[in-house]
This record gives C-alpha cells, sequence and structure tokens, in this order.
C-alpha cells in the first residue's frame, strides 16, 4: 500500500472508533499529521550525509563553542556599614624611659607669715660674658637674664625637684632659681656651675625671719645721698646738703635739699621721688636687690641773689628731673645692698657657703620697711 493509501486508511479508521464520531476539525488535523508523515517518509528512505554534503562514514564535528559568561553584572548599592580594620599583629614597642635628674630639697621655714604660695624650680643653661660688658653699663635691671636658655622646670614634690636629663652645652653653665607663687623675689639662686649635680644632691634652703629696717635706719642710708654731685656738664654744679628716707605705705620717700649752680645762675633746690627696693632675681649674687624710681619725681627751683635766674627755672627742671631719676638708683643700690650683705646673721650663713636672696618687700610709714630674705646652699 502506497503511503497516500495508507493515511487514508488510518484517517477513516480513526474516525470510524468510538461510539461517537470526531468533529470535523479534529479529523482534518489528523488528515494533516497523516499528509506530513507521508511528506517525511521519501527523506526517511534518503541515506543520510555529513553535514558537508559527502556520503559517510562522517568526521567528528568540533563541539559547539560554548555560551559566553556575561561579564557585567548590577552593579552592588553602596554599603553605608564601615569595613572594620583588621588588628595590627605586630605590637608598637613602649617609649623609651625619660632620664631625670633630682635634687632633694633640704627646707627649713622659720618665717612666722610663711610662704606665699607654691614653690617651683627653673633650671637654667647660660653663658657668662667675659670681653663683653653687654648693653648695661651699671647694672641690669631686676629679673633680666641674659643668654639664658630654659633647661626644665620643676615643683617641688615629696621635697624632691625633677628636671630632664638635659646635657650641659659645652662652654656653659647651668644655674637654678626657685619661685615662691605670689612673692615677686626668689627662695634661693644658685652659683652659675659648669657642671650638672649628680641626681639626689641635696639643696639647703632657709626661709629666714623677716627683717625690718625701721626710719632711723632708713635715716641713716639716705646720708650717703649727702655732698656734692659729680658728673655734671661744665658749669653746673650741685650740692645736696640734706637727705631725708621717709617710709609710706606704697615705698619710700626720698627728699634731697641742697643748691644748684648753672653758670652765673645760683638756685636751692627741693627734690622728691618715691623709690622702691625690689628682689634681684639674676645671676649676679651680690645684687641682692635694687632701688627702682616710681614717677617722674618733682623739684622746687628757688633763684638766689644776682643775676635772677627765674626765667630759667622751667627750662631747668626739664633737664634735671630725668638726670636725678636715673641717677639716684644707681647710687642707692649699693647703698641698700651694702646694708643686706653687712648684716650679722646674713654674714654668719655666707660663711657657712650660703647666698642670700629676697623673697618680697613691704612698706609701713609706722614700722618701716620689712625685708624677706632667704638662703640657700646647692651642696657639692
Amino acid at each position: 500500500m502506497s503511503p497516500v493509501a495508507r493515511a487514508l486508511a488510518l484517517a477513516r479508521l480513526v474516525a470510524g472508533r468510538g461510539r461517537r464520531r470526531m468533529a470535523a476539525p479534529v479529523v482534518a488535523i489528523v488528515a494533516v499529521l497523516g499528509l506530513l508523515a507521508v511528506v517525511a517518509e521519501p527523506a526517511r528512505a534518503i541515506p543520510p550525509r555529513c553535514p558537508d554534503g559527502s556520503p559517510p562514514p562522517c568526521e567528528p564535528e568540533d563541539p559547539p563553542d560554548p555560551e559566553p559568561t556575561p561579564t557585567t553584572t548590577r552593579p552592588r548599592p553602596p554599603t553605608t556599614v564601615p569595613v572594620p580594620i583588621p588588628p595590627t599583629t605586630t605590637t608598637p614597642p613602649p617609649p623609651p624611659p625619660t632620664a631625670t635628674r633630682k635634687l632633694s630639697v633640704l627646707m627649713l621655714n622659720q618665717d612666722d607669715a610663711g610662704l606665699t604660695g607654691a614653690v617651683n624650680a627653673e633650671r637654667y643653661f647660660m653663658w657668662e660674658p667675659v670681653a663683653h660688658p653687654g648693653p648695661f653699663l651699671a647694672f641690669p635691671p631686676p629679673g633680666t637674664t641674659l643668654d639664658m636658655i630654659p633647661a626644665g622646670t620643676s615643683p617641688l614634690e615629696n621635697n624632691e625637684f625633677t628636671f630632664p636629663d638635659y646635657p650641659l652645652p659645652s662652654g656653659s653653665k647651668v644655674v637654678l632659681r626657685v619661685t615662691e607663687g605670689g612673692s615677686p623675689g626668689l627662695l634661693c639662686r644658685t652659683v652659675p656651675r659648669g657642671a650638672l649635680s649628680p641626681s639626689g644632691t641635696p639643696l639647703h634652703i632657709l626661709v629666714a625671719p623677716s627683717v625690718t629696717i625701721g626710719s632711723a635706719e632708713l635715716q641713716a642710708i639716705a646720708g650717703g645721698f649727702t655732698g656734692p654731685v659729680s658728673g655734671l656738664p661744665a658749669g653746673v654744679t650741685m650740692n645736696i646738703g640734706t637727705a631725708n628716707l621717709t617710709p609710706q605705705a606704697d615705698g619710700l620717700m626720698l627728699q634731697l635739699l641742697g643748691t644748684l649752680a648753672v653758670g652765673d645762675f645760683d638756685f636751692t633746690f627741693d627734690y622728691g621721688l618715691l623709690v622702691r627696693v625690689v628682689p634681684s632675681t639674676g645671676t649676679d649674687l651680690s645684687k641682692v636687690a635694687f632701688v627702682q624710681a616710681v614717677g617722674p619725681g618733682t623739684v622746687d627751683l628757688t633763684s638766689v641773689g644776682e643775676p635772677n635766674g627765674d626765667a630759667l627755672e622751667e627750662l631747668i627742671k626739664a633737664e634735671l628731673l630725668p638726670k636725678m631719676r636715673s641717677a639716684i638708683p644707681v647710687q642707692a643700690t649699693p647703698a641698700v645692698n651694702g646694708r643686706i650683705h653687712d648684716d650679722h646673721d646674713v654674714q654668719w650663713w655666707r660663711d657657712q657657703d650660703f647666698h642670700v636672696s629676697l623673697r618680697r618687700v613691704t612698706y609701713s610709714a609706722t614700722t618701716g620697711m620689712t625685708l624677706y630674705p632667704s638662703l640657700c646652699r646647692l651642696a657639692g
């Protein structure tokens, strides 16, 4: 039977099976399927050929290339959680220990008023001038530190001062100043030394009782101002006949009475200047205090005899006042320091290698001027 006849027979067979007959569309579908089978039948009867058209056997085909993996991916949304840094596995070495140099402080306080504040120490490296006199022809003002390099500070703790163990620069010296909070002066000044003291060296400090200089003794100090005045310009002479030093609540009032001649003109003068004694904080231990002028001073001039010099008074005042203001501290300072060094107790302690400093100064119109000294010695 031909393929067409078999397909028609199959269609009739299917259509005739069952109690119910298929609908026309179903018969048509089955007929189409049969027709497709008939059409495919001749193709199956033809001997197969290789993909390139040659008869078998065929060469094996290369496997198809794999599908490429897509390289683009959807970007991940940014995270707000920081990525933790992994802990380091190497522990840094501890810092090297800081070397220190200590001074053992032995303090004896004999001042009934006690200390005015906390005690601290300041250490300096300094170069002492040798050939050059420096900018100060007479003396440096109070508190002047020339060529001073700070080399450590320390509070007093457990009766010790502790400083960094800096090496002393070649050619320099080391000095120590011990301060007292609330006081302008010092508890201690050491002699400049060319070597650092070994750690643990004792530092002896004696806070001495206060010393009051009454009116009578102040008047004796003022006597050093009397006599002819030197260093005046040519044609000018001055002689101080009377000097008074009167204590006040804010200092000492110095009064100088004398005569002044300017060329052919003669005058009498009454000069007044308020002065104060201030502690020295410099490295020259012979200077315990300085006399400091307060304000410009005043002067009254009276012309004497002929020719009359009333017309010259204002001109002379303008020249005299600044010169007197600068000359008096220069003359008064050695007198005050001499009085301090001549004190019997100060001399005794100086023989024990102690050095005196001045902590502060107070004034009273009734009792006079009170000094608060301190003495110290660095062993070794």
